[in-house]
Parts: structure tokens; sequence; C-alpha cells
């Protein structure tokens, strides 16, 4: 959950620009009245606030679109070498 994207604002606001952003969140139904309150939450503590700001300045959503997370298709070997070190007849 971004909140500034959420609220749609950027980092350097205050809070009564949060509270005014809540309420045309509100109007425009966009996201639900929880997720809402929970960017509201976020963003007024200013720890949290902090928190999201730094991770906005590392957004790395889109370079997950470009990344292939599917794991390999692994093919079994032809034939399994076994090792002479634990044969007992050598």
């Amino acid at each position: 959950m971004n909140p500034y994207k959420i609220l749609n604002i950027n980092s350097n606001v205050t809070q009564a620009d949060i509270i005014l952003s809540v309420t045309t969140a509100m109007r425009e139904r966009k996201y639900s009245a929880g997720e809402i309150a929970r960017a509201q939450k976020e963003l007024l503590n200013p720890v949290s606030k902090a928190a999201h700001a730094f991770i906005q300045f590392l957004d790395i959503e889109p370079l997950l679109t470009d990344i292939d997370l599917t794991p390999p298709k692994l093919t079994p070997p032809d034939a399994i070498e076994r090792l002479s070190l634990f044969d007992e007849n050598v």
C-alpha cells in the first residue's frame, strides 16, 4: 500500500494537506474507505510518514514488471554418476 498514491499527494505535504486529500479521495471513491483511513493514519504518524517517503523514493514496482518470477523448468539428467569414494568394493 502506497499512501501517497492512495491520497494522490507527494511526500512534501503538511497535515492539513493530508486531511484535505482524504476528503478528496473519499469523494473520488477510487479506493475503499478503509484504505484511505489507513493511508491517513500512516501519513499523520511522523515516523511512518518518513518511512513511506523513503519507500516511495525507492519505487521498485516498475522493475517488477520486467522480471520473470516463474521458476525455471528443470530437466532431469540422463544418467547420474555415482561417486566411487563411497563404494565399498573399491
